[in-house]
């Protein structure tokens, strides 16, 4: 992906199980893929990828942001995925990287952490504001009636789902 900036808001995946958190960036890594498109990195062989992707980056949980006592995470650079910037780059991501069907992670309802999902609808536009991506949890399971929960979540909360996860 892109450089990444002190305080970039990312989803990093902090232990061996398949849990990614909101954390922020706390020093600047323009790493070995800064001039990168991000669509080109993503069709990447998964050994290519990984070559790029060798150094650490310094992160803080963003549940942790301003506890007494809380200490950043050196994390690998390829267990972090960049998330948008801002409302008006996350409109961006939603028009050239989320289509129905699309794989990604994004930020389940009343957490701090991103899961697998697949899109379901991206094409709800709020002005000045966060764009809604409808995505279905993969691990969320029917209710009653048989049907699986659609979310609305914030187009900040979703990042593309790299190939080789």
């Amino acid at each position: 992906y892109r450089p990444l900036r002190q305080g970039d808001p990312v989803a990093a995946k902090v232990s061996s199980r398949d849990l990614w958190i909101l954390a922020r960036t706390l020093r600047d890594h323009p790493g070995a893929a800064a001039n990168m498109a991000p669509a080109d990195l993503l069709k990447l062989h998964p050994t290519k990828r990984a070559q790029l992707f060798r150094e650490t980056v310094m992160v803080m949980d963003v549940e942790d942001n301003g506890s007494a006592g809380a200490s950043p995470t050196a994390v690998p650079r390829n267990a972090i995925l960049p998330l948008p910037r801002s409302c008006s780059e996350a409109s961006e991501w939603c028009a050239q990287f989320y289509r129905k069907g699309s794989r990604v992670f994004a930020m389940y309802p009343d957490t701090t952490s991103l899961y697998s999902a697949t899109v379901l609808d991206s094409t709800t536009y709020c002005q000045d504001t966060d764009d809604i991506v409808v995505v279905q949890f993969d691990e969320d399971e029917p209710d009653e009636s048989g049907a699986i929960q659609k979310c609305h979540i914030p187009s900040r909360f979703v990042t593309p789902m790299p190939p080789a996860i």
